[in-house]
């Protein structure tokens, strides 16, 4: 029954990768044709949603791969984030605005700095908030790519407050104002600290970690998991172990020179 379970989990996985037509394929390697890349690394992926993880690191997996390949990878991640309740981080490298849309929160790092953590909807006021907003047309991903990869362009993107409101269009970007050549990435910072959301997680990061009332039974409290003479005893079992397995060196050792 238990292995029904798992075949079964392990078919529903693969549908949500995409990869349930290629389970009898041999992924392949330099020599032997197998699979896609793009299929290969949701094999991987798929390894360890089955492994049952609840967090799931992945660093640039869209490298390599076309748009639409990115796009369906994924695709088929967050389904599976939210159908088997597991939480994804990955890295991406200038992300298209479709494969941007597929993500819940999202964490922006420039110049060493964390500038930006939350919701990818309370992404655009929070450039708002210091004067930035993206062109007519021009797509969220987009311009926090150029915003934060060249800061010598954001005079482009600087508009007045009250163009920041949805309901008035945008008028083009004023001139830089204030002498300031750029908003560097501490400033974004510091806003950042100072905005609802990143209090908020402030005051979460502040808080003790969960507890339990029987968690006292279970977590040790003493440095090693046991006491040094059994540790000490057991390394003189496997030194007399292998010692007594090599016959040639005890033979040479007895035998007169």
């Amino acid at each position: 029954m238990r292995l029904l379970e798992c075949n079964k989990r392990l078919r529903v996985f693969a549908r949500m990768l995409s990869i349930d037509h290629v389970m009898d394929t041999l992924v392949g390697n330099e020599m032997l044709k197998g699979i896609s890349g793009g299929q290969k690394r949701r094999v991987t992926c798929g390894e360890m949603a089955v492994g049952l993880c609840q967090v799931m690191l992945l660093d640039e997996v869209t490298n390599g791969l076309d748009a639409a390949s990115a796009l369906a990878i994924v695709w088929s991640l967050q389904t599976m984030c939210e159908h088997a309740n597991v939480t994804l981080l990955a890295t991406l490298l200038q992300p298209s605005p479709d494969v941007m849309e597929c993500f819940h929160d999202v964490m922006l790092v420039t110049g060493g700095q964390l500038i930006f953590h939350g919701p990818r909807e309370a992404l655009l006021p929070f450039f708002g908030s210091m004067g930035l907003a993206p062109m007519p047309g021009q797509s969220l991903a987009d311009f926090v790519q150029e915003v934060l990869a060249s800061p010598q362009d954001q005079a482009r993107y600087r508009v007045p407050p009250p163009a920041l409101s949805p309901s008035l269009p945008p008028p083009p970007p004023p001139p830089l104002r204030s002498g300031r050549k750029c908003i560097s990435s501490k400033r974004m910072r510091r806003v950042f600290d100072e905005s609802e959301i990143g209090k908020e997680m402030a005051a979460k990061l502040a808080e003790p970690p969960y507890t339990h009332p029987l968690q006292g039974l279970s977590l040790r409290k003493e440095q090693y998991g046991a006491r040094t003479v059994n540790m000490w005893l057991t390394v003189l079992w496997r030194e007399a172990v292998l010692a007594s397995r090599n016959k040639a060196f005890l033979v040479s050792s007895r035998c007169p020179r």
